[in-house]
């Protein structure tokens, strides 16, 4: 049981973040969808149905040249144990919600191209680790309360099969003609 109300845990995690990515000098940029190599999706445990559906489709990615990188997190055990994903819980996060050391190691030793968020928006740990992954671009469903941590906010009202394909078609538009010159 946590002590810490979650409004001061939030803002202590935001001044923490906020230092530390004041310290980073990376480059923020977007990226045509060819030009792509290496994705890091973060998930919710939660629900094992609607994973196991989902990791279906994020497979397909790399099945199409690209590497793939799923971190998870669960309140509980982890779903799937044999597929490759890292899950952490919230034994591996301080009281502030941000991730352990470890997790922010087995992130940021992919160094992706981009990060994508397809969990619960209510999920902060992830949010967190979002904020502290050192990839080119971070992308996630839209909502008011977590702009601060990513670089492009799409919309999550169409479902994330919907979102997927929509975060494609949008990265797919920065490799064509018209906006070479941008």
């Amino acid at each position: 049981m946590k002590l810490v109300p979650s409004l001061l845990s939030s803002r202590a995690a935001d001044k923490y973040i906020a230092r530390i990515n004041d310290t980073i000098d990376e480059q923020r940029k977007m990226l045509p969808w060819d030009a792509i190599r290496s994705i890091v999706f973060l998930v919710d445990g939660s629900s094992p149905e609607k994973l196991r559906l989902l990791l279906n489709h994020l497979w397909q990615y790399q099945s199409n040249g690209k590497k793939v990188h799923v971190i998870g997190f669960t309140k509980k055990l982890p779903p799937f144990e044999d597929d490759g994903i890292f899950w952490f819980n919230n034994k591996l996060t301080d009281w502030k919600g941000i991730p352990a050391a470890t997790v922010l190691k087995a992130a940021t030793l992919k160094h992706p191209d981009i990060l994508v968020n397809v969990a619960n928006p209510g999920v902060r740990p992830l949010h967190y680790l979002a904020a502290l992954t050192p990839s080119i671009l971070r992308i996630a469903p839209y909502n008011a309360s977590i702009k601060k941590y990513y670089d492009c906010l799409l919309s999550g009202s169409i479902g994330v099969e919907g979102f997927l394909q929509q975060m494609e078609q949008f990265l797919g538009t920065f490799n064509q003609p018209a906006h070479a010159s941008v």
